[in-house]
């Protein structure tokens, strides 16, 4: 996981959390408390999540490409 956040302890709270709670109630928790960060995740399976801007994705990790890639309107 490579959440952005502006505290270390920021991020320490939204990983720990999206690892207790799985990928999809974490989408609802971190869209609740945390709709402006990005943040980038692998499950257990392998699969690659990311929630915030895309051009951000990008830019950070050119030629990256997630299997489920959500953005907040």
């Amino acid at each position: 996981m490579h959440p952005v956040g502006q505290h270390v302890s920021q991020c320490e709270i939204i990983a720990k959390t999206v690892c207790i709670l799985g990928s999809a109630e974490a989408m609802g928790w971190l869209n609740r408390h945390y709709d402006r960060h990005d943040v980038l995740w692998m499950t257990r399976e392998g699969k690659f999540w990311f929630r915030g801007d895309m051009d951000a994705l990008e830019e950070r990790w050119p030629g990256f490409e997630t299997d489920h890639c959500l953005s907040l309107i």
